[in-house]
């Protein structure tokens, strides 16, 4: 029953998307080149785009620790550090949906006069402070809130970024340097997983030092972030970006 109704949703998102009028608004070419050759079209755009990799990278991180704290940290978090059932774990699992939802029904409305890197920015830091106190907390409620913020926070990140770089990267290669991204991404989970899958996180409450040590990573982030991409935060009109 629970997977049938998790198809339903796929279903239903099918019937809403299906109803979206879409016009393209450039026309695609044809490519035969290889795997290989792709890869390095990316790549050689974003060697030559520093801007934009540093922003791609930097705020991918959100997506990293959001990824590892909901499918990993979280259940450990409730049964090691808050010695709650599953009844919480389901509730934080609620919150950060209706935080996602909400995310994307107000976020473009909230942050429509702010650059996106600033509005990023903003929204990381409210992350980072989320993971700090639950490093520090033994609350219930204060970890429930955290995962509201999380699911509003990643979702919004989500937009913000990718309308951003949909209007800074040509359409042609779009899919390649999201590829390269994406593949970061999935490096940087590892790594993160293998660090906290170690003896010393799963001993006592020691799993809250991930949640402070994914608060500092998140403001490293946001510093890089800050430091690398002064021009793009500075630019008023998106498209100026070179390589569009």
């Amino acid at each position: 029953e629970i997977f049938l109704l998790d198809g339903a949703t796929y279903l239903i998102a099918f019937l809403l998307i299906s109803t979206i009028n879409y016009t393209p608004i450039s026309v695609r070419k044809f490519e035969a080149e290889g795997l290989i050759t792709r890869f390095k079209v990316g790549l050689d755009y974003l060697k030559n785009n520093k801007e934009i990799l540093w922003f791609g990278i930097f705020s991918f991180s959100v997506f990293i620790v959001t990824i590892v704290e909901g499918f990993y940290l979280a259940a450990i978090y409730v049964s090691e550090h808050l010695h709650e059932n599953v009844l919480i774990y389901t509730i934080i699992e609620i919150a950060y949906a209706f935080g996602a939802i909400t995310s994307g029904i107000f976020i473009r409305h909230i942050f429509k006069n702010i650059h996106p890197i600033k509005a990023i920015v903003s929204i990381m830091l409210i992350i980072a402070i989320g993971f700090f106190a639950s490093g520090i907390s033994h609350s219930n409620m204060i970890f429930i809130i955290f995962n509201f913020i999380l699911g509003l926070s990643n979702a919004g990140v989500r937009i913000l970024r990718v309308t951003l770089l949909f209007n800074l990267i040509p359409n042609q290669i779009i899919g390649r340097v999201n590829g390269l991204f994406a593949s970061y991404q999935t490096l940087m989970r590892g790594i993160f997983l293998l660090i906290f899958s170690l003896p010393f996180f799963l001993r006592g409450d020691n799993i809250r030092y991930a949640y402070i040590i994914f608060g500092g990573f998140i403001v490293l982030s946001i510093l890089l972030l800050i430091l690398m991409t002064k021009k793009l935060r500075n630019s008023e009109e998106h498209g100026t970006q070179s390589g569009n």
